[in-house]
């Protein structure tokens, strides 16, 4: 086969979601790269990820912009990528929305098989289609470490008689992964459960926080029953950790008077009302 007809035919088994005719298209040592698979994927490899947005995207297609040869067996493609979010991706619900992704793609061809596929594209593209917050910023600067954070609220006007705070540590980001997908597991159960305010996580790196607010300090011992947890903890098993139950010593509310401008904590405001007479806003859920 010449090269442009290899490029057919593998584009041809991108769009019949055909893992086996992907593969039968690259040599043994044939490599795939991208800025979200990473570089030089092989075999096995090359098939699990395009399993894997098979799955999240399963009416994916490539439409061929141009094709050309620009250089022995070196060939050169512009494409354009559309699907639907069916199915998760990267652990996340799927959003149903439609995604329209453009690229190229420089694959150099060896006796009729792809010895090495580079594909270039906006990695943000699908994630701000699909509603995703795309964060871009520094490891770390200094002492200072950046990261992410997630949280969820009940918005009920109860204070909060403890906290239960662990920190996580993994050794590698795939079990880093693993803690992020049963967390979220463990949260959702979590909501359902009595006593429960309100949670935050924060991830910096392999590193993870949590913060949740209970009504009293015996409420977070149900957490350990849960079989998610269990199951949890029992899969990831190369971290390091931390977790303890605090009891709050104050806790407060703030508000600012629209009249006077003075700033009101819940402990100084009688009926909800100002010193100066006004009513306040209201006051903000404790978490």
């Amino acid at each position: 086969m010449k090269p442009i007809e290899v490029i057919h035919a593998y584009t041809d088994a991108w769009n019949r979601r055909d893992a086996q005719a992907l593969l039968a298209t690259f040599s043994d040592e044939g490599t795939y790269s991208d800025p979200t698979a990473g570089q030089g994927l092989t075999g096995e490899s090359i098939a699990a990820y395009a399993q894997k947005l098979w799955a999240a995207f399963p009416n994916l297609s490539f439409q061929t912009i141009s094709i050309a040869e620009i250089a022995d067996g070196r060939v050169a493609t512009e494409w354009l990528m559309h699907g639907t979010n069916f199915g998760s991706l990267n652990g996340l619900p799927p959003t149903n929305l439609p995604v329209e992704l453009t690229g190229a793609d420089f694959i150099q061809v060896e006796n009729g098989k792809i010895r090495s596929v580079k594909g270039y594209f906006d990695s943000g593209a699908i994630p701000r289609q699909l509603g995703l917050q795309v964060v871009v910023q520094p490891t770390s600067i200094g002492p200072f470490q950046f990261g992410t954070s997630i949280g969820v609220s009940l918005s009920r006007p109860i204070a909060p008689g403890a906290f239960s705070i662990t920190w996580l540590e993994t050794s590698s980001n795939e079990q880093a992964q693993q803690v992020k997908d049963y967390s979220r597991q463990v949260v959702t159960e979590m909501m359902g459960m009595e006593g429960f305010l309100g949670f935050t996580a924060i991830i910096l790196g392999n590193r993870m926080f949590t913060i949740t607010a209970w009504e009293t300090p015996d409420h977070p011992r149900r957490v350990m029953r849960l079989k998610t947890h269990q199951k949890g903890i029992a899969q990831v098993t190369e971290f390091t950790g931390f977790n303890s139950v605090c009891t709050p010593l104050r806790m407060s509310t703030t508000v600012q008077c629209q009249a006077c401008g003075k700033f009101v904590t819940s402990r100084d405001a009688a009926d909800n009302t100002c010193s100066c007479g006004t009513e306040l806003p209201v006051l903000a859920s404790y978490w």
